[in-house]
């Protein structure tokens, strides 16, 4: 119940805005826009493909807790892909590095396939910055 109670007075006190990026060359650049403010997450994932028009983003909106560097988000995805709204968790460990620079690990990553058969490990690791 004390780790419960921690996590929400931490999301509670918590108003942070990220802008991150992480890319696969030749493949993607991908961006992730994250707020968490007062307890509430609201994420934006656009990935851009380099050499086609191709282009998948998603919002996430949700509730969050905080243990220091790492957050447990309870979020809705909506997708470009998907027409349904599905409920999702998720866990990122966001460290702030400097004045302005962040990096965030997520545990939501993967590969992809691409037409020609190619695997593409997907970068768990994203950096950018936040306010």
């Amino acid at each position: 119940m004390a780790c419960l109670l921690w996590g929400i007075v931490s999301a509670l006190l918590t108003e942070d805005r990220y802008s991150l990026k992480t890319s696969h060359p030749d493949i993607s650049n991908e961006t992730l826009t994250i707020t968490l403010k007062h307890g509430q997450a609201k994420a934006h994932f656009v990935s851009r493909a380099v050499k086609t028009t191709r282009t998948i983003s998603y919002d996430m909106h949700g509730l969050f807790l905080r243990y220091g560097n790492h957050y447990l988000l309870l979020t809705t995805d909506d997708s470009d892909d998907v027409h349904t709204h599905g409920f999702a968790v998720r866990k990122l460990f966001i460290k702030k590095v400097s004045d302005h620079q962040a990096f965030l690990i997520t545990d939501r990553r993967g590969s992809f396939t691409l037409k020609d058969g190619r695997v593409v490990h997907l970068n768990s690791i994203f950096s950018g910055t936040y306010q």
